[in-house]
Parts: structure tokens; C-alpha cells; sequence
């Protein structure tokens, strides 16, 4: 590790963040996550042999936590007589969005969200601390995941008891109802005499506000917890559950499994994918109090501290 990650990792561990360093993530996905990578329609033997399957995705994204179930559709458009998949969300930049968005939401208590005059600006305010062009380059990943994010649709399901009795809940959610974006492509520190700006649809404000996870935006920023959508998740989870966690409680692989890693197809390579990153997040949040159970079966959560402490009245 290098000296400058070692400050880092003291100075977020031995002191509590206060003013812009304190954020907030919706609830919402902290139950419920959104693809760690690019969900292709096919697997990737099929599209080795049929290029033709090379590029498509999927169109719908389905991920549950206990009684709750997050179903994230993509939207689709007819162009020249053919449907066009915009694709659905993955990866960190999203999850970087929905803390931004939350935030903002938040501090301001507006549906209306102005994302500032110039695309490297914006991508400062996410905590990116460099900027690349390019078909991969940060520059189009970023434009291209804030069209796949705001453009989909969510729905929210919570089921209580049985399917013969019980109550059941579903929300359907506009992420936005308006998305206008002035930013120049080719040169993203150029400003633009318009705004670029957003406005939230009024369920997705809601949700977002209501009962948001305070967490810690420097964190969020170190590099080993932005690169990776897992240590996202498990930060933001392991803050919310050590804010409540009362007694120690176990957790078994495939709960987990079910709530982080439908994308992978092997438990074994869910369970080892799920400590490397749990260790990334232990690492720089000291408060976290996690242990694999003795049995190998799954994890023993012990209670511990939140990284944003409650404010005291």
C-alpha cells in the first residue's frame, strides 16, 4: 500500500467525518443493489462462438433482499423499425450517482438538481480525481451509465407473510422527469451558457429522502472502495446495519449471495469475491465488526459503530 493510501486510511479511521465529508445513500439500494458488471443476455461461451450475441443485454434486473425485491427494467426505443436496448446500470458509477443524488437531495430538499457547468467538474463532485477519453475512458463510461441509470425504470416490491395471506406493497419509480444535459463531449472542462440539470421524479425524491443512510463520503472516495460496486455495497450495508445491530446475528453465504452476487454463478466465487472486498471495506471503516463463522458457512455480524455518528440533541 502506498504512503499516500496510509494517510488516507488514518485519517479516515482516527477521525469522524464531519461537513461535506458526511453523505447519504438511499436506502433503497442499500437493500437492494444494482449489476456489479455488464449484464449480457448470454453467457460468455455463447458469445464466443456467435458474434451476433456479442452485444446484447439484458433488459431487466431482478434482486432480493428478505421481503423486499428491487426490479430494474431497462428503457427501449424503436429506431429504423428496430427496438434499441439502452441498457441497464452497472458498476460503480451508478451507485457513485445514486450518493451524489441523494445528497443533493438531501441538503436542498428540491426535486430539481443542477449538475454543474461542465462535465469535469461533475465528475470531481463524484470523486473522480482524473479524467480519460476514449471509447473506455471515464469521460463516455460516465455519460453512458447516467443515460442507462436515469432512463430505467425501478419497481419496488415488499411482501409480508404468505402469498394467501399477507400484505403486499409495489412501487414503480421515474427515476427523472427531466434530464437535460449541456455539456460538450469533446472538451469536458468547457463550460456551456446553459445549465445542465436534472429533475427528480417525485416517487424517486421521496425515496431517497425519507429515512436516507448517512455515510461517509471519504471512504466512498478511496480509490480501493470506488473501483469496486461490491465494496460499495457491503460499505454502505455494514454502516446501515451497524447503526441498528443490537446482538450479534449470523448470515449464511447464500443470503448473502442472494443480495450481492446473483451475478455470479458459483458460490465459491461469490464467497471469495465477497471477502476480498469486505476486507477492502474493514480496512478503512474501523467501526465495521464482521467475521467469518467457524463452520465456513457464512458471516457473523457483531454489533459495532456507524461511520457517521448520530448527532446528538
Amino acid at each position: 500500500m502506498s504512503n499516500k493510501k496510509i494517510d488516507l486510511v488514518k485519517q479516515i479511521t482516527n477521525i469522524d467525518p464531519s461537513g461535506e465529508e458526511i453523505g447519504y445513500m438511499s436506502w433503497v439500494n442499500v437493500q437492494a443493489n444494482l449489476p456489479h458488471s455488464r449484464p449480457f443476455l448470454h453467457s460468455p461461451a455463447e458469445r464466443k462462438n456467435n458474434t451476433a450475441l456479442k452485444d446484447l443485454e439484458k433488459d431487466l434486473w431482478v434482486r432480493q433482499n428478505g421481503n423486499y425485491t428491487l426490479t430494474v427494467q431497462s428503457f427501449k426505443t424503436e429506431k429504423n423499425g428496430e427496438t434499441v436496448n439502452y441498457g441497464l446500470p452497472y458498476g460503480s458509477i451508478p451507485r457513485l450517482l445514486t450518493a451524489w443524488v441523494t445528497r443533493e437531495a438531501v441538503l436542498k430538499g428540491e426535486r430539481r438538481l443542477e449538475l454543474g457547468n461542465t462535465m469535469g467538474d461533475f465528475m470531481r463532485q463524484l470523486g473522480f480525481q482524473s479524467r480519460s477519453g476514449g471509447k473506455t475512458g471515464t469521460d463516455n463510461r460516465l455519460r453512458d451509465q447516467m443515460t442507462r441509470y436515469f432512463s430505467s425504470r425501478l419497481s419496488l416490491t415488499k411482501s409480508d407473510g404468505t402469498k394467501a395471506a399477507g400484505h403486499s406493497l409495489l412501487r414503480n419509480v421515474n427515476m427523472v422527469d427531466d434530464f437535460d444535459l449541456w455539456w460538450n463531449e469533446k472538451n469536458p472542462e468547457q463550460g456551456s451558457l446553459w445549465e445542465s440539470e436534472m429533475v427528480l421524479g417525485d416517487r424517486f425524491f421521496k425515496s431517497v429522502t425519507e429515512s436516507p443512510i448517512p455515510i461517509d463520503l471519504r471512504i466512498l472516495a478511496h480509490p480501493d472502495i470506488r473501483r469496486s460496486p461490491l465494496a460499495i455495497d457491503i460499505y454502505c450495508w455494514l454502516t446501515y446495519r451497524m447503526a441498528t445491530l443490537k446482538t450479534p446475528v449470523s448470515i449464511s453465504w447464500a443470503q448473502l449471495q442472494q443480495q450481492f452476487g446473483s451475478d455470479y454463478s458459483r458460490p465459491d466465487h461469490f464467497n471469495k469475491k465477497f471477502i476480498e472486498a469486505a476486507g477492502k471495506v474493514i480496512n478503512v471503516y474501523s467501526g465495521a465488526r464482521m467475521a467469518e463463522k467457524d463452520d465456513k458457512k457464512g458471516i457473523l455480524l457483531l454489533p459495532g459503530r456507524p461511520s457517521v455518528q448520530p448527532k446528538i440533541a
